[in-house]
């Protein structure tokens, strides 16, 4: 057997599993290191917008009794800092839950830049920025009161700023700011609500997650390698363990037996199915040494008696007469029956033979396979007793049909009992017509029918000339039904002889089904 350097089921395994654990972590720092502070941006600015148009839907529903209470829920809940102002500007509520926000301590110039920004962009306006800490963005940081109003922007820096640098070391820090201004009509009030939110996510968080995934890497590698030497290991060992065993079988060996035994369903299935195919091996097997006993039987007889026939009337005066002629003619005839028929057999099964189906009458059909055993019968004191319902016409192949017949006439004239006597009957089944060739032999034993059409099959232990016929005529017989479709069988019993049986469709109900 050829070896191949490929590598094994074990090692592909494993390395599958190894290459999969390093795409999973691989995916899992991608995304929780490289990609962590964008999605958090996204996550914190659609929070933020959630959070303002719950605001704005609070004040439009004229919700304004218990307002500072409802903003500190929003607040919380949404991690943002909300300032509430009515129409002349004045701050209604307001709730910081983010520490040190940019929003706190919003000077009136810098609320009224902020409002006119947000007219003017149709009554909203956002700005994203960075700065140092909890500080006024520079952009709301003005020199004095008529540069706020006018929206002329101060140079960042500006020594006006009121808050502490507690969160500078921490380096620039992302934030937004939003602002929506509601109109003033008859069903709200007009109000302006500014909201601040931190895009930038913690730097302790991400050094935490850096940690934990270090951690969850070296448990995951682990725990990958170990599983991969498990599960490649259980999977790998049955199917080596069972391409031994076919090693086995290949060399002939048909006692083996396939074990899967790994705990999966598709080895376990395998293993059956071997099982199955080494029962098969091993009847075909038998069934060729028999095939090789008996052909070698039926083939060594006749031509003994013609070798020996033809020594005689050659060497001894006075033997060359027409009796022994007659001898080796019959011996001769026989062994090119014998040929036909397996030639006809592996034709069959190859299904090389197209049948010619059309109307015939079966029970014409049958009296003349029975006329064709007339002089046999005189000779030997058999009878072969026709005995037919009523005259039907079939749908079928008439040739093969009738070699059907003469072989499963042979058949029962071998193997009949004392009586000598073979019976056909022929039924009308629905649209079919049921043929019956039944003999009082012994029967066929019940561990031998699975088995009584297969090809060179004999249910005698014991190897027996048949009296007509080559003894291979079942097989022929089951070939030629199954290339018609037709089903057939056997009934039978020990000691009670056996019935032979096929059906055909009836003419006109060709494409009925059986």
């Amino acid at each position: 057997m050829k070896k191949r350097n490929k590598p094994g089921i074990g090692l592909r395994l494993f390395a599958s599993f190894i290459a999969f654990a390093a795409v999973i972590l691989g995916l899992l720092w991608v995304f929780q290191i490289l990609f962590l502070q964008d999605f958090y941006k996204a996550i914190k600015l659609s929070r933020a917008d959630s959070a303002l148009a719950a605001v704005n839907q609070l004040l439009l529903d004229n919700n304004t009794e218990g307002l500072q209470d409802s903003i500190d829920d929003l607040a919380e809940y949404y991690d943002v800092s909300i300032a509430v102002y009515d129409q002349n500007l004045s701050k209604l509520a307001f709730t910081r839950a983010i520490p040190n926000d940019s929003i706190c301590d919003l000077r009136g110039a810098e609320v009224m830049l902020l409002y006119k920004r947000a007219v003017d962009n149709g009554g909203t306006y956002t700005e994203r920025f960075e700065n140092k800490g909890p500080e006024i963005p520079a952009f709301l940081h003005p020199q004095d009161e008529n540069k706020a109003a006018s929206g002329e922007p101060a140079p960042a820096g500006d020594k006006d700023n009121r808050r502490g640098q507690k969160y500078a070391q921490q380096g620039d820090i992302e934030s937004v700011i939003q602002v929506s201004v509601l109109p003033t009509d008859e069903n709200c009030a007009g109000y302006t609500i500014v909201l601040n939110s931190v895009l930038t996510p913690v730097t302790d968080t991400v050094e935490t997650l850096k940690v934990q995934l270090t951690a969850i890497s070296i448990v995951t590698v682990l725990a990958a390698v170990i599983l991969a030497v498990l599960l490649a290991r259980q999977i790998s060992k049955p199917i080596v363990r069972m391409n031994a065993t076919a090693a086995k079988l290949a060399s002939g060996n048909y006692q083996v037996h396939f074990d899967g035994n790994g705990g999966c369903r598709e080895l376990d299935e395998l293993s059956d199915t071997l099982n199955y195919a080494t029962g098969e091996l091993s009847q075909v097997d038998r069934l060729r040494s028999e095939l090789i006993a008996n052909i070698s039987h039926d083939l060594r007889t006749p031509l003994t008696m013609i070798a020996g026939y033809a020594e005689m009337m050659r060497d001894i005066p006075g033997e060359n007469s027409a009796q022994n002629a007659e001898v080796i003619l019959q011996e001769t005839r026989r062994l090119t029956t014998l040929v036909n028929d397996v030639l006809d057999l592996s034709k069959y099964k190859a299904e090389a033979v197209s049948l010619q189906k059309a109307p015939f009458s079966i029970s014409s059909c049958i009296r003349e396979t029975i006329e064709r055993f007339s002089s046999f019968m005189e000779s030997s004191g058999y009878r072969i007793l026709f005995e037919p319902q009523e005259e039907l016409t079939v749908f079928a192949d008439a040739k093969t049909i009738q070699q059907v017949l003469y072989n499963l006439l042979s058949n029962s004239i071998n193997y009949t009992g004392k009586d000598k006597t073979v019976r056909v009957r022929q039924l009308r089944e629905d649209n079919f017509a049921r043929i019956e060739v039944i003999d009082s032999g012994e029967g066929v034993p019940e561990d031998d029918l699975p088995h009584i059409f297969e090809r060179y099959y004999r249910s005698s232990k014991t190897h027996k000339r048949p009296t007509v016929g080559t003894g291979i005529g079942l097989a022929i017989v089951k070939s030629i039904l199954d290339a018609h479709g037709a089903p057939c069988g056997v009934i039978t019993s020990v000691g009670q002889g056996s019935v032979f049986w096929f059906k055909l469709p009836l003419d006109g109900t060709a494409n009925a089904p059986y």
